[in-house]
């Protein structure tokens, strides 16, 4: 168990770093919305400028909004959703581990030092149910940290899907970024 018990808590680190980097990730997501959001506010006054060289006077009395469906940026709307997987270490693991670790020591008597010898040698009844003990605390912590585990497994599990609607948002707004760019680009070399 002492194996298996290792084993557990380094992919439990390992697990705790993927997490990390996901929520890194979902804040390298949320930079490039909110640059795709920017860039399309710079669009909307630059389809102004476009407008009121090409129109001149129908631009004074009409205000020209050019909102339709297709330009706008899904990214607008996801903005403030938050990632899944921020709080990844609540605090509560480690002290309740050493809680539980305390009453057991307490409860089996190994805290205060009641161990039956005979001659100055542990009898083995003793030493089999101190084992026992020994293992059973072993297994409760080993159980402890699958459950903990698999939460983690699920909130990154949550913080993917997450970041796979990000990045659909930002491939739809980085395609209608680069049409009305495309389009702006044709009318001012048509107004030149």
């Amino acid at each position: 168990t002492k194996r298996s018990k290792a084993l557990i808590l380094e992919t439990h680190q390992i697990g705790n770093a993927t997490a990390n980097t996901l929520v890194e990730q979902t804040e390298q997501l949320e930079k490039v919305q909110d640059d795709l959001i920017y860039t399309g506010a710079t669009l909307d006054k630059t389809d102004r400028l476009l407008h009121e060289l090409h129109n001149p006077f129908v631009s004074k009395f009409t205000s020209h909004k050019r909102n339709s469906r297709e330009n706008q940026l899904q990214s607008a709307k996801m903005k403030g959703k938050p990632g899944i997987v921020r709080d990844l270490d609540d605090g509560e693991s480690g002290g309740k581990k050493s809680n539980e670790r305390e009453e057991l020591l307490e409860k089996s008597g190994k805290g205060e030092g009641k161990v039956e010898r005979k001659n100055g040698m542990e009898s083995t009844e003793e030493r089999l149910r101190r084992l026992r003990v020994e293992q059973d605390e072993d297994l409760k912590e080993i159980g402890s940290t699958v459950g903990e585990l698999k939460g983690l497994a699920n909130r990154m599990n949550m913080e993917l899907s997450h970041q796979n609607e990000m990045i659909d948002a930002i491939d739809h707004d980085t395609q209608v970024t680069q049409r009305r760019l495309k389009e702006n680009t044709k009318r001012t070399k048509d107004l030149l």
